[in-house]
């Protein structure tokens, strides 16, 4: 076993090229199959995207009515269950974050182009922002971005730990997890830019933890600000920097630590970035604070008693059910917890909230999800600990080659779901 990690780490460039040709073979299959790219919650992001480049304005009323009156090419059903309907401004409002549609606009423009160049070759092919080309360019935009983070952490963990471990954590994670999932058949929706964010924000973070320079907090105040409007909880992850340097600051009592300048124009960044979302919802709803959560009556309506069981056990979206492989991650964040201690209390307490969080809101079972995939914004912390645990073990083959077979039995079983979900042979009884 050790022998095929060690042939996998020499030939890791053609590996990660034949993984991206999968991926991208498996969503055009999936629209070949489907007729579409988008689902459920992936309209209402899509439909964000159209507006901006299509409509130019802050109003999904004829996007929405445009997936209410289609029907899915698959199921027959329609893309929505009801019309839309106005906010107390008179306008369709945007129901999600925008930070997804803002940065997939680049790949949804490319499609409008590559459509305007093949429509008078290819009869019914309009340039009108809801055909395939532009559904296939965005959704492998959003892949692309997933992938991005991956290397990230790819490019983190080589400085720290053997290639070994590093592409084992990577592929791990990347393969025992929903995010493959989301990255093939459901790339429209807002994790794979809630890794992308995420990933490389905890990177540039933990790469210079230590010594932060201008253009670190700039780079951690933009990924801040887009983490916070791809998904709120996401904005969580700012805290990490600062209390960071404030523990530093106590345990040396040095000021420089406190890094007070590079702290200002950190959140001055973020609340820039963050601000875009909030005039789309002052624009949407009335009101700067105002979201659809709160609108259509969501909210955490379990903070007294979080199910945290049922999102660590649930055979439908449980974190250790369906996706067994992050085991290996938290045996590895104990063993980073008597290294780093600091980083490790911050990397295990952003998970712990987050979980804390998935756990309180009033649909604790996600709705139509392939396991959990509210906790993929954890993917950097899943794969660090993974790393860990296999350096840890590196040296001791029989441990080594059981952990690993087990690793690769997880994969597989995740791998072998994805078709069995995607064709409702199983899943969220909700979904179903």
């Amino acid at each position: 076993m050790r022998g095929l990690i060690d042939w996998m780490v020499k030939r890791k460039t053609a590996l990660f090229l034949l993984l991206g040709i999968f991926f991208v073979l498996a969503l055009a299959g999936r629209l070949i199959v489907t007729k579409s790219v988008i689902g459920g919650d992936a309209v209402n992001y899509y439909s964000t995207v159209h507006a901006f480049v299509m409509s130019h304005k802050l109003d999904l009323k004829a996007e929405l009515e445009h997936y209410y009156n289609e029907r899915s090419g698959f199921t027959g059903n329609r893309k929505l269950s009801g019309p839309p309907h106005p906010s107390s401004t008179g306008l369709v409002p945007i129901n999600y974050p925008i930070g997804l549609a803002l940065m997939l606009v680049p790949f949804f423009f490319l499609g409008h182009l590559v459509t305007l160049a093949l429509s008078p070759f290819i009869p019914g092919l309009s340039p009108d922002g809801y055909g395939p080309v532009y559904q296939l360019l965005t959704g492998l935009g959003s892949m692309l971005y997933a992938f991005l983070g991956l290397f990230a952490i790819y490019r983190f963990g080589r400085k720290r730990y053997a290639e070994t471990s590093v592409l084992l954590a990577v592929m791990l994670t990347c393969l025992g997890t929903p995010l493959v999932y989301y990255m093939t058949m459901e790339p429209l929706l807002s994790h794979t830019m809630s890794v992308f964010s995420i990933s490389v924000f905890l990177a540039v973070w933990y790469s210079n933890r230590n010594d932060m320079k201008l253009q670190h907090w700039v780079i951690l105040g933009l990924l801040g600000g887009l983490a916070g409007i791809t998904r709120y909880q996401d904005g969580l992850i700012i805290v990490i920097p600062p209390v960071y340097a404030l523990v530093s600051f106590i345990k040396t009592r040095q000021w420089k630590n406190l890094q007070i300048p590079g702290g200002l124009v950190y959140v001055l960044i973020f609340a820039a970035v963050y601000s875009l979302q909030l005039i789309v919802n002052k624009i949407d709803y009335g009101s700067f604070f105002t979201t659809s959560y709160a609108s259509n009556k969501e909210g955490f309506i379990y903070w007294a008693n979080p199910k945290i069981l049922f999102s660590l056990f649930s055979p439908y979206c449980g974190l250790l059910t369906r996706s067994p492989v992050v085991l290996f991650s938290f045996i590895g964040l104990y063993y980073l917890f008597k290294k780093d201690m600091t980083a490790a209390i911050l990397l295990a307490g952003f998970f712990l909230a987050q979980l804390y969080l998935v756990s309180s809101w009033w649909i604790p079972y996600q709705g139509d999800t392939f396991g959990n995939r509210m906790l993929l914004n954890c993917v950097f912390i899943f794969a660090v600990g993974m790393m860990e645990f296999f350096d840890r073990i590196h040296e001791n083959r029989k441990v080594f080659n059981l952990c690993l077979s087990l690793a690769l039995l997880m994969v597989i079983i995740n791998l072998a779901l994805v078709p069995l979900y995607c064709f409702r042979l199983i899943g969220n009884s909700y979904a179903r």
